[in-house]
């Protein structure tokens, strides 16, 4: 997946999880295939809501005046989006993996995390800061991006994952 994708629309992923109700009746396992493939439906989801969040964000910033403007922009762009990727790590969580998968899907999680963690973080230092110059500084400092290519990373992971199983999905995974 994209990585903007596996960063905006957990929303509609926790609710397309709530509504269909993952796995059996009894709440077992789901099976491999099942797994990889909710897997991709909240991927889709999320991608739908990034796609939505980031339309906002450039009318934002063509409607932006001033560099307060800018900050603001980014600001909302960032908590809208931590929102989001929540949902979506959150999705995660709650899919109820076969047993050969429950290692993989934790480490998805925890690296889901991170990436939240990193970009509530962002988010706290550009609401706190005055100047362009400090804004700059605040984009080009912090782990943000190397969190998310970890997070990332896990795309690459559950795309071999379920080729190996012989599930056809495509995670549309963003190259690096």
């Amino acid at each position: 997946m994209r990585q903007r994708r596996w960063l905006g629309a957990a929303v509609a992923a926790a609710l397309t999880l709530s509504a269909a109700g993952c796995g059996d009746d009894d709440g077992g396992q789901l099976t491999t295939e099942e797994f990889f493939v909710a897997l991709e439906v909240l991927g889709d989801d999320y991608e739908a809501t990034s796609e939505d969040l980031e339309a906002s964000f450039e009318e934002s910033m063509v409607t932006a005046t001033s560099a307060e403007d800018t900050i603001a922009a980014f600001v909302s762009f960032t908590e809208d989006g931590s929102g989001a990727l929540e949902g979506f790590v959150d999705g995660i969580a709650e899919l109820n993996a076969p047993s050969e998968l429950t290692e993989f899907r934790d480490r998805a999680v925890s690296a889901g995390r991170a990436a939240i963690d990193s970009l509530n973080d962002m988010t706290t230092a550009l609401s706190e800061v005055s100047s362009e110059d400090e804004f700059e500084a605040v984009l080009a400092g912090g782990d943000t991006q190397e969190v998310f290519d970890r997070f990332n990373d896990i795309c690459y992971e559950a795309q071999s994952l379920a080729d190996d199983a012989g599930v056809v999905v495509d995670y549309e995974c963003e190259e690096e």
